[in-house]
């Protein structure tokens, strides 16, 4: 961890987990667009007694597509309020961010962010040193995955990152399980697809080494 302090995965696992009820869901939905996150957990925890987190919160608006921040585009016939105006102020300065600086943009180790594909990763060492949540969560206990193997969620939600919905599976039986469609709704049923792929595998594999050639 480069010598730095950070929380260990099943940290990170108990404090994502929280159940929403529908009144809880309804305020987020009205709040959470166009404000940033403080604003939304302000708002949250002011009216309700059990606190929200910022990584709850993300885990939130993951799940339910919700955008926060402040609108993008300005109304037309807008006048920016630096138009006209020139300088190092309003453009690029050599000496802005010097040597030993931290930018603004600066998260500490421990802290966490959702990729593009959907995935929890979370920052292990500075600089700039992140890794998948659910891939910690299973080498904690299992050791680091085997060469060739990949982890999928059982139940098809990649914020679901429990150990019993954590499934390891070699690359082929993956390639067969996207060709056919066998993936399960939950986590036993993506095992039991699995076993039926690798049972078909290793039909093909033996027709395939007794085959000799003669008609």
């Amino acid at each position: 961890m480069g010598g730095q302090r950070s929380h260990s995965p099943s940290f990170w696992m108990a404090k994502m987990k929280r159940k929403y009820s529908e009144e809880d869901c309804r305020f987020l939905a009205d709040v959470i667009p166009g404000k940033s996150y403080n604003e939304i957990i302000s708002l949250y925890n002011a009216a309700f007694d059990n606190p929200l987190t910022k990584l709850q919160l993300k885990g939130f608006i993951a799940n339910h597509g919700v955008k926060t921040g402040p609108p993008s585009r300005y109304v037309k016939g807008h006048t920016p309020n630096n138009k006209g105006q020139h300088g190092p102020q309003y453009g690029y300065k050599p000496t802005y961010f010097k040597k030993g600086n931290i930018s603004g943009k600066y998260l500490p180790v421990g802290s966490t962010r959702v990729n593009a594909h959907g995935h929890i990763k979370i920052k292990v060492a500075d600089p700039n040193k992140w890794r998948m949540a659910h891939v910690l969560l299973w080498e904690a206990s299992n050791g680091p995955i085997p060469k060739g193997y990949t982890l999928i969620f059982g139940d098809g939600n990649k914020q679901n990152i429990t150990m019993e919905n954590l499934v390891l599976v070699s690359r082929g039986e993956l390639l067969v399980m996207n060709r056919f469609g066998l993936k399960g709704g939950n986590a036993d049923l993506t095992r039991a697809c699995v076993s039926v792929v690798d049972l078909i595998m290793k039909i093909k594999q033996r027709k395939t080494e007794g085959y000799d050639g003669k008609e």
